[in-house]
């Protein structure tokens, strides 16, 4: 059966229509997968809170670091920041890129009034005294810009020191900066003896942020981290 030359144009054209729109189609719809792929790849941070734990400081002779002349004990608030796990049902095709060179500011904020920071979190497991070269028993501060950023694997969390408390002088900002001053204890890094303060967390790894607050009980037999509700964030604005 013979069609008129007219007919046949059209069939003709319609044909690669149809083509070219799929292949159109195709570009776009494969344009998104990668996307979401790639989408699906970036870290997703988390900050949760540790249980308050006991720790000991090694306290070293100023003229040789390698003495542990004294220990003293201490109770540590620390939260965690952690990287989620690939979700099962795209993990086999895809998987979570580690949260590189993760660098945590932390703030202190007592009645909406910032009173500490911002200062950079102190990783948990970064070096410390005695393990550190030090000068008169005290950390040279260039010795510390490096322990600021850590990596966080996919599935894996890293632990932050927040806060400390003595026995008997009560509690403290904890972080890398207190060993330039000599200790773990430092006067200029005492919390108010009141019932709360509030601590505001800002991680930043790269492309990934992320924000959070929590309540910081100062009292020695009070001493813990709580979330603080998400509708009083607006309220600490420093008015310094």
């Amino acid at each position: 059966m013979a069609f008129p030359c007219g007919m046949v144009s059209r069939l003709g054209m319609g044909f690669i229509a149809e083509q070219f729109f799929s292949a159109i189609l195709g570009t776009i719809v494969g344009t998104i997968f990668a996307a979401l792929i790639e989408r699906w790849k970036w870290p997703v941070l988390t900050i949760g809170i540790v249980p308050p734990h006991q720790a000991v400081e090694n306290r070293v002779d100023p003229q040789d670091p390698s003495n542990v002349v004294s220990q003293q004990p201490y109770t540590a608030a620390c939260l965690f920041v952690k990287n989620e796990a690939t979700p099962w049902s795209i993990s086999w095709f895809t998987c979570r890129e580690p949260a590189l060179s993760c660098h945590v500011e932390i703030e202190f904020y007592d009645n909406g009034k910032r009173i500490f920071g911002p200062i950079s979190a102190r990783w948990a497991a970064s070096a410390q005294p005695p393990f550190l070269p030090q000068v008169l028993g005290r950390v040279a501060p260039h010795l510390l810009e490096d322990l600021k950023r850590r990596d966080v694997e996919a599935g894996k969390d890293e632990v932050l020191d927040i806060a400390v408390l003595h026995p008997d002088s009560g509690a403290y900002v904890f972080s890398n900066a207190s060993y330039i001053h000599g200790g773990i204890f430092v006067p200029s890094f005492k919390l108010p003896e009141n019932d709360r303060v509030t601590v505001v967390v800002r991680v930043r790894a790269g492309r990934r942020n992320k924000e959070a607050a929590f309540y910081l009980y100062t009292r020695p037999k009070e001493f813990r981290l709580e979330e603080c509700p998400r509708e009083k964030w607006p309220l600490l604005t420093d008015k310094r």
